[in-house]
């Protein structure tokens, strides 16, 4: 199957018509803006004033003259810390040693400069405003600081926004309800979120990693997750928030870290283990599980010995995480006994009757009646061989007493990953700056597991689904200043995702266990092109959770080409730009073909009185399916 969507945001233009200039937040919202006025002492404005700002970080500096208004902008930079100063032939310099610009942020710091000469200078202190007034936008800002020190199970940065107001998490961890539309099958982690924000739908979330959409358009979450250690910082909008994202009722602007002129390293681990894991009400003892999750994040100025030193110039920033976890789980089925797979079905609290004796009630017309089954036990010559008993021996006797929930399997399932990052800055000349950014992600965990294990019937692990999910996300962007009063900002995304389920129940190269059942309408070009077993329901049992050999194969591109521009003329600002985006899905689904079939104790009811009467049981040993179905695989 292949869906695409092909999505155009074609010229956003927003003028600012009154004194106050507006500036929009930059593309993606992976960098930000700040603006100011220049003033003297009495508040007038000082046009052809020099106004030049440094990131503490990398040092790298841009300059900017203010206009006939007294206003200068820097647009499309990079979330950070940044020293500003403004200098004025005939007044001192006025410096602003630490502004710390928030991603997506646009913020406002306006200099005062006093009469002196050049060569003194005024330090300023700049503090971050109460309300935002340069932008309508309503949003929540979580910086690193919370990210790496709040406690996140599985360390998904995902969880933090819940800390934004108005967030609530749709997902139950224990059902996987909540992603809608059989989303949790196309999840490419074992561990995904579907938050909704002020009222909005989980499926309706954009996030970018600094500012390519990494959006999982058809599972609902994200096609690779930075780990707390690799974002600097991240924002939540809810509201108002600019046309030029194209969609999403949420937007999620993460901004990962950058190399500076300093080297810098963290190595991390995290440990979790059964002794410190609450006990499952069914199960005597804590489930095993041992998570260890560790990682390094490192980053400096690219320096190759003699023959290039990148310091104020080129940065580079590379992170790693993986996870490898066993969890145990206990699961509880409901098994025949010894003595019900003989036919004995006494042990049942309802009658079964013989479907061979159905007739027409006479004292009810219209009605029907059956004779009972004597003593609840279906005769030996009865009993169906070839499928009625066949199959039986996939499903394990109890190790439980009594004859429902009698059966109980604690097995230990895998979650693995391995997360790659790495980043790459490159100031080209005064006015240009490259980024690179490069992230992988793969996962190995189980879709689901079957109720009865592999020792069963081996190679055969009914109803198990393991699942490889991967995801890559890929930005280059370009930002340029034309001149002091045009700017650029060109950015090219890619993200893919890939998600493969196999199954458990399907053995390449296997028995057609359909066809040698004697099932008919199934064999060549249907059962046998993923050889398996049918799935069998019977009513009050856990049955034969095959799914028929179900498989699934999903991969995901996304594709984004973004230009934008800001005009800065007099008290006016005008950003227009064009953004194309592009959503591919090939969706192969395979197996299947070895039938379904349900057994509900319709057969073995007593049609003059039904309450208390029939079993899926007895049906599926005389072999009287209530319904069928089955598949043909494509091709």
């Amino acid at each position: 199957m292949r869906w695409e969507l092909t999505f155009r945001v074609y010229v956003l233009i927003f003028c600012a018509l009154f004194a106050t200039q507006i500036l929009l937040q930059a593309q993606g919202g992976a960098s930000g803006t700040i603006v100011g006025f220049v003033k003297d002492s009495t508040g007038a404005i000082i046009p052809k004033a020099a106004v030049s700002i440094r990131n503490l970080g990398t040092n790298l500096t841009q300059s900017d003259t203010t206009g006939e208004s007294g206003e200068y902008s820097f647009s499309y930079i990079p979330p950070g810390n940044y020293e500003i100063r403004a200098t004025k032939t005939g007044f001192r310099a006025s410096v602003v040693p630490n502004v710390k610009l928030d991603t997506g942020a646009t913020f406002r710091v306006d200099i005062s400069l006093q009469v002196g000469e050049v060569s003194e200078s005024v330090e300023v202190q700049a503090t971050a405003p109460i309300i935002q007034t340069e932008e309508a936008s309503v949003g929540h800002l979580v910086e690193q600081k919370r990210i790496i020190e709040l406690p996140l199970n599985g360390r998904k940065f995902e969880q933090l926004q819940m800390l934004s107001p108005g967030s609530v998490n749709t997902f139950n961890h224990q059902t996987s309800a909540g992603l809608d539309g059989g989303a949790s099958s196309l999840q490419s982690t074992s561990q995904p979120t579907a938050v909704a924000t002020s009222g909005s739908r989980p499926s309706q979330m954009l996030i970018l990693v600094d500012g390519g959409s990494v959006t999982n358009n058809f599972g609902r979450t994200a096609t690779v997750s930075p780990n707390p250690d690799e974002i600097a910082e991240f924002k939540i909008t809810s509201s108002n928030f600019s046309a030029e994202y194209g969609y999403g009722s949420n937007v999620i602007s993460v901004s990962t870290r950058s190399g500076t002129n300093s080297l810098h390293a963290t190595l991390w681990e995290f440990f979790r283990n059964k002794d410190l894991t609450a006990r499952n009400f069914f199960a005597a003892l804590p489930e095993p599980r041992k998570r260890n999750q560790y990682g390094v994040a490192i980053g400096g100025p690219v320096e190759l010995s003699r023959l290039y030193h990148g310091k104020d110039k080129t940065f580079w920033f590379f992170d790693y995480e993986g996870q490898r976890e066993r969890y145990g789980r206990t699961i509880i089925s409901s098994v025949p006994t010894a003595q019900m797979r003989r036919g004995d079905l006494s042990q049942l609290p309802s009658r079964i009757f013989d479907p061979a004796t159905t007739r027409i009630d006479p004292s009810a017309p219209g009605g029907f009646v059956r004779d009972p089954f004597p003593g609840n036990i279906i005769p030996a010559g009865r009993l169906d061989q070839a499928v009625g008993q066949r199959f039986l021996e996939w499903i394990p006797l109890p190790n439980q007493p009594g004859f429902a929930n009698n059966n109980l399997y604690t097995p230990t399932e895998p979650n693995d990953y391995d997360h790659y990052s790495y980043r790459a800055d490159h100031r080209l000349t005064a006015t240009d700056w490259l980024t690179f950014r490069g992230s992988f992600q793969g996962n190995d965990f189980r879709n689901s597991t079957g109720p009865y294990g592999p020792n069963v019937k081996p190679p055969y692990d009914l109803g198990t689904n393991p699942k490889r999910g991967t995801g890559s996300s890929y930005v280059l962007g370009w930002t340029k200043n034309i001149s002091p009063t045009t700017l650029s900002d060109v950015r090219i995304a890619y993200a893919r995702i890939g998600n493969v389920i196999s199954n458990s129940a399907a053995i390449p190269n296997g028995t057609d266990w359909t066809t040698a059942a004697g099932i008919q309408g199934f064999g060549h070009g249907v059962s046998d092109v993923y050889p398996s077993l049918p799935q069998l329901s019977f009513t009050g049992f856990t049955g034969i959770p095959s799914n028929g050999g179900f498989g699934l194969a999903d991969y995901g591109n996304n594709w984004e080409y973004a230009a934008n521009f800001t005009f800065i003329r007099g008290k006016h600002s005008i950003k227009t730009g064009y953004a194309h985006r592009r959503w591919q899905q090939n969706l192969t689904t395979w197996g299947q073909g070895a039938g379904t079939f349900s057994y509900t104790g319709e057969y073995t009811v007593n049609p003059a009185a039904r309450a208390g009467t029939g079993s899926g049981l007895a049906d599926y040993r005389l072999s009287a399916p209530f319904s069928a179905g089955r598949y043909i695989p494509l091709g």
